[in-house]
């Protein structure tokens, strides 16, 4: 108890305030918040061609031939979005509140909501990808550009061939990585935080105790400090009166 309370007042602000998770949850609002697709496919040279968007909220589809977006894209958009402002109230509780019994409750709620953002996108992509391979018969490049084969009549009813197509990955796709780096990276580096300042406390002079042995019938106890006045038995035990065992006893008892 007293090596963990010393750790813990090393953490200074961070025992009141988790920088890390209150930037994770920032960023989790901005992605709620967003409305631009998270990835895109247009023509290269000919925006009159097609137009594929693709966000965790919503899929939009502009071509011909092409649904427009999925029966339950609509659905999924609106639950994630909700379920994405819960973990974003989540983390903020968690951020200014870290020693919280709760607080790993609300880190774990925050980071399913996250986990859920990009199964929600790779939902809404998988749509848009099975669409565009039945209309086209070629899988669309993740990112990157290919040419589309045979004769597409384009969104003004013209016939286009052999036209490029390119796709990209906008950066809200990747600010939700971030997010989810910064609030597990605090997770971890808490751990290894409080796991080196434990060591260090112990290891440290003035550390305390470091190890107690009894041995039944507790007639010898000994400490690793080699301090006379903090430990009167590291002489011998075996001559120690009542009291001097008493004495040793009760010091082992405070410092534990």
């Amino acid at each position: 108890m007293a090596l963990s309370h010393s750790a813990d007042e090393h953490n200074g602000f961070l025992r009141r305030f988790d920088l890390l998770v209150l930037l994770g949850a920032v960023v989790t609002l901005f992605l709620a918040l967003a409305s631009g697709p998270w990835w895109t496919l247009t023509g290269t040279a000919n925006t009159k061609l097609l137009s594929i968007q693709v966000s965790p909220f919503y899929l939009h589809i502009n071509a011909i031939g092409l649904p427009a977006t999925s029966a339950f894209a609509n659905t999924l958009g609106s639950f994630t979005r909700i379920l994405l402002f819960f973990g974003f109230v989540a983390l903020v509780a968690a951020s200014i509140r870290p020693i919280a019994w709760w607080r790993s409750l609300a880190v774990y709620f925050g980071l399913a909501s996250l986990a859920e953002l990009y199964f929600s996108f790779l939902m809404m992509y998988y749509w848009a990808e099975s669409a565009f391979v039945l209309a086209y018969g070629i899988v669309p490049p993740y990112s990157g550009t290919t040419t589309l084969p045979g004769r597409i009549l384009g969104l003004d009813l013209t016939y286009y061939s052999g036209l490029l197509v390119t796709s990209a990955f906008a950066i809200p796709f990747y600010l939700g990585f971030l997010s989810l780096s910064l609030v597990m990276g605090r997770g971890v580096m808490r751990a290894i935080q409080d796991r080196t300042l434990r060591v260090l406390a112990s290891l440290l002079p003035g550390g305390g105790v470091h190890d107690v042995y009894l041995t039944p019938p507790y007639q010898h106890v000994w400490f690793s400090s080699g301090d006379k006045e903090f430990n009167p038995m590291i002489t011998d035990p075996d001559k120690l009166n009542d009291d001097e065992l008493l004495i040793s006893f009760q010091k082992l008892y405070d410092t534990v």
